[in-house]
Order: C-alpha cells, then structure tokens, then sequence
C-alpha cells in the first residue's frame, strides 16, 4: 500500500473519530477502579503501522524503546508483551548469563503480585519475602538488610509500591554492602522519581507495564530497561525464541557453526514475548502522555489526603500511604489501611461500595505467602507482623487520570457514613 494511500485513509478514519469522540456517552456513572487512557490518537498510530504492513516486531518497536531508553534513563530497553514477560526476561537473563544460580535466594516483598515472584521460581531462585513498613507499604528495609545474611540473600527484586518510590538511598547502600542484584519491578510504578530520577534507572534491570490498568497502555505489553550491553543483547534473543538473527553476539567459541545455517542458530532458552508493532505505535503515542497522567493521578491522591485529614471520623480509621519528600510517587492507585476493622468489615465495606457504584480492589495480592500456590514453591518468609494485618484491613480505591473531584468526595462520604453506621 502506498504512503499516500495510507495518508487518505488515516484521514478518513481520523474525521470518522472525531464524530465518534464527540458523540460519545458515559455508559454509567460508576466510579471505576481503573479507566482506559486509549483515545482517537492511539487507534490513528494503530491503524498507521496496520495499513502499512508494520505487523510483527519492527520498526514501531524500535521507536518505542528508543523512546523509553531515554525517558527512563537507560542506555537498552526490551518490549514485550506484558510486564509479566518484563519480569521473565529479566530474571532468565540474569540466570542464563550465570549472575544468578539456581538456588539462589531472592528478597521480595511479602506485599506482592504473582509475577514479580513467579519468574523467580520458575528459574529455580527462593523467595525470601521480608514484611513492609507500616507507613510507606513499601519493603521494610530495615528487615531487608537484617534477612541477607542470614538467608546468604544474592539479588533483591524491588517493587515501588503503587506508585511510591521506596527509599533509593538506602537500597543503593544495602545493596554495595552486600554485593546485591538489584532489580526494580516498577510494573505499577512508571513515572515516579526518587531525587528526580526516575524509578527504574537504579537497577541492573528494571521492569515496566502498559496493561490497561497501568499509567499508559499498548492493550498488553511490557518494557526491560538496563544498562548492560550483555543482559541487553541476551533479552533480545530471549524474547525471540533464543535466536540470534539480527543480533551481535561474539560467536568465536561457539563449536560446530559450520552445521547449522547462521540465519537459525539458538544459543538461549527462549519463549516468543513480542509485542507486535501496531501496539509499538500506540505506545509512541502514549508515552509522551504520561506526565499528565501523572499530574492527574497525584492530584486525586492529594484530594483523598486532604478529605480523609479534614474527616475526624475519616482520619481516625484510615491510614494512607505516606510518601517521602524526595520522592515522587505515580500513584496506581490509593490504597488504604483500616486501623481498626477486620477482615469481614473490610468486605462489608467494600460491598457497601460497589452497591453505591464505587468499585474497589485488594490491596496487590495481600500476603502473598497466604496464597495457595506458595505452597508449591521453596520459599522463606520470617515474622511478617504488619503484612498479616495489611492482609485482612487494608484495601485500594480508584486514583487514575479520569477520576473527578466528585468521585474523590462521593467515595469519601459513602465510607464515612459507613463507619457511622458501624461503630
């Protein structure tokens, strides 16, 4: 198809769009707990790479990790199709170039999602999950810096909380004690900063996610940043199934080459990870975005701190999540702790809600410990007081680009009354 015929569709599709987004309705008046970011711009860049033939891993591609390299703060960047496959070829890069070793132990935070843990087990590493700070929701650190030794610990996997930077300086000096691997899950966290630095340019790998309920969006897709050429060139091959085809590796030991036709040659276990290039081009699109959808993210977070503070009966229930001054936080979400309601007044609550039209969420995927599939892996996890009350009185209500001052106080008023209805 040629350039101009592809210019004259886009627009005919673009004056389409336009009629569309105007005439547009709200389905409901529901506050919901995530919102997508996608809008005319991105179907544009979609059906750009469609209607060129740009389908498979290509040239969008390249432009998106270019793009994230930079804003990231990272010399390579892999994408692919999920953060989840973020986390994969992290962690598989690190354990086929021998940095790490089956067997080896891995700190987490107890509070967790099931793929920031599973590509760990699944490359044969242990878990040592260490509980979180009370104030921050973050790993407590000074948890973290009493299980290394113990646990002969090699390798931390990080996670940003919702969005709140954990406290960099301190994880830069634990981890130069102590000789770690630092990897920073920062799946839920995109666009936060610690000293100005964006989270994820600390790590020797760091991951991110444009699922739909993350800060921006590719449908699925995720993105590995590092600073190794080696892990970089590794992740590459990983990502399409082990290959090399288009890759510089040093081939000089490799034996029997004369056999096998250069344009097929393997040298790593691989899966196909690749996020196709029509998605590429809507995350060019999205990226430029973020900053704003950040602005809006922190704006609700900061209406929900002002009401629940201006709220006796608010504050004397809910404790939210504190940030430190030389952090940013991105904000996925609010999350909250009910200092003194149990596990069944939370779900009453929670209910109280949803039949209001205000949906909410667990609180990541609570203690993952408790979770019936930790019965299936080798793992450590020692005096984890504040995840076992986290787990049963803490949940997460909606704070995304598209929330409005009046869903802050609608959701606001509708917990209050519930709590004075309940004491």
């Amino acid at each position: 198809m040629g350039l101009l015929t592809v210019v004259n569709s886009l627009s005919q599709i673009s004056d389409v769009l336009d009629q569309f987004y105007q005439n547009k309705e709200e389905s409901s008046n529901t506050v919901r707990l995530h919102e997508s970011t996608l809008g005319k711009d991105e179907l544009i860049e979609f059906t750009r790479a469609y209607l060129e033939g740009s389908i498979t891993l290509g040239k969008y591609n390249k432009r998106y990790e270019e793009m994230a390299a930079n804003r990231f703060a990272a010399q390579y960047c892999v994408s692919s199709n999920s953060g989840s496959s973020a986390n994969l070829l992290a962690v598989s890069a690190l354990v086929q170039t021998g940095r790490l070793n089956k067997g080896d132990k891995v700190a987490v935070p107890s509070l967790a999602w099931s793929t920031t843990v599973f590509p760990l087990v699944q490359y044969g590493l242990v878990p040592v999950f260490v509980d979180i700070d009370k104030y921050t929701f973050n790993i407590d650190l000074n948890k973290l810096r009493e299980a290394i030794k113990p646990y002969d610990v090699k390798a931390l996997m990080l996670i940003h909380t919702y969005g709140n930077p954990v406290d960099m300086d301190i994880v830069a000096d634990i981890c130069e004690d102590y000789n770690l691997i630092l990897i920073e899950d920062t799946c839920e966290s995109m666009g936060a900063t610690w000293r100005g630095m964006c989270v994820g340019s600390f790590g020797e790998l760091s991951t991110f996610s444009s699922y739909f309920s993350h800060h921006i969006c590719t449908l699925e897709g995720g993105l590995t940043t590092t600073s190794n050429k080696e892990l970089y060139q590794v992740m590459l091959s990983i990502r399409s199934h082990g290959w090399t085809r288009g890759i510089d590796f040093d081939l000089s030991d490799i034996q029997g080459l004369d056999q096998i036709d250069p344009t097929f040659l393997f040298l790593y276990l691989g899966y196909n990870l690749r996020m196709s290039d029509p998605q590429a081009a809507m995350g060019c699109s999205q990226l430029p975005k973020l900053d704003d959808y950040i602005a809006s993210r922190r704006r609700t977070a900061s209406l929900y701190i002002e009401t629940i503070s201006n709220s006796p009966i608010l504050n004397k229930h809910i404790r939210y999540m504190n940030t430190d001054s030389r952090g940013m936080s991105s904000w996925f979400g609010f999350p909250i702790f009910l200092k003194d309601k149990n596990y069944h007044e939370l779900s009453s609550l929670r209910r109280y809600l949803l039949e209001n039209r205000v949906e909410s969420r667990p609180f990541l995927a609570g203690n993952f410990c408790l979770q019936p599939v930790s019965k299936r892996f080798k793992h450590f996890a020692d005096n984890l007081q504040e995840i076992k009350l986290f787990h049963a009185q803490s949940f997460a209500l909606p704070c995304h680009q598209g929330i409005t001052e009046d869903d802050v106080r609608l959701t606001c008023s509708l917990i209050e009354y519930f709590f004075r209805q309940n004491q």
